[in-house]
């Protein structure tokens, strides 16, 4: 009767390593996906910013046309 537990408590061991070695795994998997992401959120956040200040410096300029030239524009 002894050696049939031992055998089972084994057993039981066994699997609670396995399933703490995968639960590890699977951690630094959804760690390693979160460092992604937030790389690629900072990467969207500056491209962002950059077509934001791209936007604004466009809005700044105003085209006025020279009467005395009626296909010529000029920037200002």
């Amino acid at each position: 009767m002894r050696q049939i537990l031992e055998a089972r408590l084994a057993a039981a061991e066994e699997l609670r390593k396995a399933a703490e070695n995968e639960k590890l795994e699977k951690e630094e998997s959804a760690q390693k996906a979160l460092a992604e992401q937030e790389k690629l959120v900072e990467k969207v956040l500056h491209e962002s910013r950059r077509l934001q200040q791209e936007a604004e410096e466009n809005s700044k300029v105003t085209c006025v046309s020279d009467p005395s030239e009626p296909f010529h524009l000029f920037y200002m």
